[in-house]
């Protein structure tokens, strides 16, 4: 290893600490901001771990719901079906190799996780072609994102998005199969993991078909590169995403065999009183519903903070995310992922929970690249902006306040 390349993997150990104890620090020093008042149940689950509060609150809300499927699987509980099984399952393993506290290892699989994003964001860039300067910038965005303490949290997000990052790496690599295989973990942690297909189709499609332009994708040429080809690459296509989706449907062959309904994850979401409904709703519906909220609720209640948060990521981060076409040397399948993974969590009716659910969108934090070409003070002033989100976010989220 070259001293320039040590250096770099230094500096990204270095901004990972940096980010790992800033957000401890955060949740010791919460509580001379905020009072503790949890709004979500079985908060005093947590409490009898005997942990310090500000390590048992990094499993507030959704991450009771991860601690309870480990300890006892999913039998017994109600609406913790929508939660699927790769977290829980690493939980518990983890659980049984050291008999540490189950919040413990989720702290520890989670820090680990986003460490290791970092070295494949790093990796993807580098073969996409970037800099180390716009590398480094990337991932500097990447931690600072207002939603990205919940990768270090005892929730999905952590793994999730590493194994996001971990498909394009092999995508980048032209290492088809294997990205398969990190597809179909993915795919059994989140819903939205099956979506990671999409990367290795379409860069397989365009290296068998030869498609380097758009030129390449009219009707003529389409036909004759498929006429050489063959059918072959359509049939290892479809391979890739069987076996990329083998995760979800295992998990919904769990759920047809212990509640007899394939999509039961999806029917209990409205359970959970966020406005969430089975049927699909448009996303000008959804942006008109958020209107609605920020014109109706009360502004000085911390809630407020949150919708107007909510209604940001879910209007200007779909704004970002297109931006980010403008960077030429990143594939044309990273923004179809990212569309995907952001307008899935919207259809459900609310933009409950965006700054979490647009976190994997591999082309949010590159979309800040084109604002540092463009205007390096706009970048400066947009980076601070939403490192002191997710500063306020923290502190209202150890304190069991609503985030996300």
């Amino acid at each position: 290893m070259t001293q320039k390349k040590k250096n770099q993997l230094i500096s990204i150990i270095f901004l990972f600490l940096i980010w790992r104890i800033g957000l401890f620090v955060l949740a010791c020093i919460a509580p001379y901001f905020l009072t503790y008042k949890p709004s979500f149940p079985y908060a005093d689950m947590l409490a009898q771990s005997q942990l310090p509060a500000w390590i048992y609150s990094w499993a507030n809300f959704d991450g009771v719901h991860y601690l309870t499927i480990a300890k006892q699987g999913y039998q017994g509980v109600g609406l913790i079906q929508a939660f699927f099984p790769v977290f829980p399952f690493l939980l518990r393993l983890g659980h049984q190799l050291t008999g540490w506290h189950y919040i413990l290892v989720g702290l520890v699989i989670s820090s680990v996780a986003t460490l290791a994003s970092l070295f494949f964001i790093n990796a993807t860039l580098k073969i996409w072609g970037f800099q180390w300067r716009l590398r480094l910038l990337t991932l500097i965005v990447f931690l600072g994102l207002s939603g990205s303490l919940f990768q270090g949290a005892v929730y999905t997000e952590g793994i999730f998005i590493m194994l996001v990052w971990f498909n394009l790496y092999l995508v980048a690599k032209k290492q088809y199969f294997l990205a398969s295989l990190v597809t179909m973990i993915a795919s059994a942690t989140r819903l939205t993991g099956v979506f990671l297909v999409i990367p290795i189709v379409l860069s397989y499609l365009s290296d068998k078909l030869e498609i380097s332009s758009w030129q390449d994708l009219k009707i003529q040429n389409i036909k004759l590169k498929v006429k050489k080809a063959g059918f072959k690459p359509f049939w290892q296509s479809f391979l890739f995403v069987l076996v990329g989706s083998l995760g979800l449907l295992v998990y919904m062959a769990y759920l047809t065999q212990n509640y007899h309904d394939p999509l039961y994850f999806l029917h209990v979401q409205n359970e959970f009183g966020l406005g969430k409904e089975e049927k699909i709703v448009l996303y000008p519906q959804v942006v008109w519903r958020g209107l609605k909220i920020l014109l109706t609720v009360k502004v000085y209640d911390l809630k407020y903070f949150t919708y107007l948060q909510e209604f940001f990521w879910g209007t200007v981060g779909l704004g970002l995310i297109l931006i980010s076409l403008k960077l030429k040397k990143v594939p044309k399948y990273v923004l179809m992922l990212s569309l995907f993974l952001f307008f899935l969590p919207t259809t459900i009716g609310t933009f409950s929970s965006m700054s979490r659910y647009i976190l994997p969108a591999a082309s949010l934090p590159l979309s800040f690249l084109v604002i540092y070409q463009k205007n390096r003070w706009l970048f400066l002033l947009a980076l601070i902006g939403i490192i002191g989100l997710l500063a306020v976010n923290t502190v209202m989220f150890i304190q069991g306040y609503w985030v996300a």
